[in-house]
């Protein structure tokens, strides 16, 4: 069976610093404390001074009740799109609450 392709785009607009942001954005070790859905990120790799290269191994929930293993998912994509299209757009949703409340507090 031939791998299903994703395309999975969310835009986000924060009233906000552009500096901010991207300072929250930069920092994955930090997205637990206001992204819901980011349980754990380990630093495996740390990259050159500007973080070329680094490598995070990163744990996320999801809003369905399923651990992500990339062989199945291909399997039952063509019959699941749209669950992990709407997963998609929820875990998102959560990052966008989480980061929209990290800004307004500082």
């Amino acid at each position: 069976m031939a791998a299903a392709d994703f395309h999975l785009t969310t835009d986000w607009v924060f009233d906000a610093p552009i500096e901010a942001v991207w300072r929250a954005l930069n920092a994955p070790e930090e997205w637990p404390t206001w992204w819901p859905v980011v349980a754990n990120v380990e630093r495996i790799a740390e990259g050159d001074a500007l973080g070329v290269g680094a490598v995070r191994r990163m744990t996320w929930r999801t809003a369905l009740p399923y651990n992500l293993v990339f062989d199945i998912m291909r399997l039952v994509a063509p019959l699941a799109r749209p669950l992990f299209a709407w997963n998609h757009r929820e875990v998102m949703r959560r990052g966008y609450v989480g980061l929209t409340r990290k800004l307004a507090a500082r």
